[in-house]
Formats: structure tokens, C-alpha cells, sequence
């Protein structure tokens, strides 16, 4: 069975990204020509592999060891060599990047998108998006970062659980 299948067909799916959110992303990456992209929360890895087979690169930082390690199974049964899988919390992780993406998703733990955000602002390239999932499921712990991302250009966007698209336009301004 191909490990995407196997995937959608697990116990934990409902943590999963949801297939309506993973393939409007997909086809904002297509009309964006996204090379590369920075995942903050692994779980098991089945939003990694689906990003992974549409671009050249994914980076996806997993927090819990359990997960990671089961990540890593996955990400090896689908025979993609364009993922690199890094274990620890990703407020840490984020300071040791000094690459740029042309997307960072963010579908971690909700009560810390907007210090993700904030620390992986710099990391993205000009023209390029941040995309958080589940920002209708979980808007009561998304107070700050709705408040702060008024000043950028963003959709808010009622796609599975919720999505909000961050743009990062020329001359916008810098997380301090």
C-alpha cells in the first residue's frame, strides 16, 4: 500500500492535515513555483511527503520524539529523498536555519503560531508565503498573531479547519 493511503487510513488521521487544506496549499505552491519549503510539526509526516513530491526540498521540524521517529519511517517509505527531518522544539531549531524558504507551514502547537511566525519571518523569501492550518479549529489560541498579522497582506481563508495565507511582499516590515 503507497504510504499516503496507509496515512489516510490511520487511527490518528483526524491530527492530520485535512485532504481539502493539503491540496489547495498544493496548488497555491504550483502558482507560486515553490522550490522550497520549512514544515513546523512533522507529526507523522504526511503533509512532509505530500509537500515533498511538490517541490525540491522540505525541512519539517518535529518537537516530540515519538512522532519524529515515526516521521522518519514514513518519510523512508515513500522513497523521497527531498525531505530532511529535524528533532527538537522548533523555537530553538528556527535560531540554527540560515537558509530561505519560499514557504513556511506552520501546524504545530497553536498557542505558539505566533512566536513561529515571528521567528520564521526572516527566513522567508521575498514573494513568499507562511501558511497556518487549523485557524478556525483552534482561533481561540490564535488572539496575538490575528492581531499582528493585520499589517501584512493575508487571506483568512475557511478551508478544512482553517487556513491563513501570509504573503511577504517587498518593503514589508521586519520582526523585531
Amino acid at each position: 500500500m503507497d504510504i499516503i493511503k496507509e496515512l489516510e487510513n490511520d487511527e490518528g488521521r483526524r491530527y492530520f492535515i485535512s485532504k481539502e487544506s493539503i491540496e489547495f496549499i498544493i496548488r497555491l505552491m504550483k502558482l507560486n513555483k515553490v522550490r522550497n519549503v520549512l514544515e513546523i510539526g512533522t507529526a507523522k509526516g504526511y503533509s512532509t511527503i505530500l509537500l515533498a513530491k511538490n517541490c525540491e526540498r522540505v525541512t519539517s521540524i518535529e518537537k516530540y520524539e515519538e512522532q519524529f521517529n515515526q516521521a522518519e519511517k514514513n518519510v523512508k517509505a515513500s522513497n523521497l529523498k527531498n525531505i530532511k527531518l529535524r528533532l527538537g522544539d522548533a523555537l530553538t531549531v528556527l535560531e540554527d536555519i540560515n537558509k530561505k524558504f519560499d514557504l513556511v507551514f506552520i501546524d504545530a502547537d497553536k498557542g505558539e503560531y505566533f512566536e513561529y511566525f515571528k521567528k520564521s519571518w526572516d527566513l522567508v523569501n521575498e514573494n513568499g508565503l507562511v501558511i497556518f492550518d487549523n485557524t478556525v479549529s483552534h482561533r481561540k489560541y490564535l488572539t496575538e498573531l490575528l492581531e499582528y498579522i493585520k499589517q501584512f497582506d493575508y487571506l483568512d481563508l475557511d478551508i478544512g479547519k482553517g487556513l491563513i495565507v501570509v504573503y511577504k511582499k517587498i518593503n514589508l516590515p521586519r520582526m523585531e
